[in-house]
């Protein structure tokens, strides 16, 4: 089993299109703590995960157009076989 470690935006960012978790401070405030959220990577900006609606083709962020500015990153996990 190989275990995934945080990544510090300042050391290395995701490739370009690539989907991972970052860490970011709750609303932007670390008297509030840290929380842990799927995002993509992509236009050198961390944004929402998104998915694609096969059924109609349409691309879908979760929340909105938001943008994500956080910590530390890591890849998403394998799925499980």
């Amino acid at each position: 089993m190989t275990r995934n470690t945080w990544l510090s935006v300042e050391e290395r960012l995701p490739a370009d299109g690539q989907e991972v978790i970052i860490c970011v401070w709750l609303y932007d405030d670390p008297s509030r703590g840290k929380i842990s959220t799927p995002s993509v990577f992509t236009l050198n900006k961390f944004y929402p995960y998104y998915y694609q609606d096969n059924t109609d083709g349409q691309d879908y962020s979760i929340e909105g157009g938001a943008l994500y500015w956080p910590t530390h990153w890591m890849p998403l996990p394998e799925p499980p076989q």
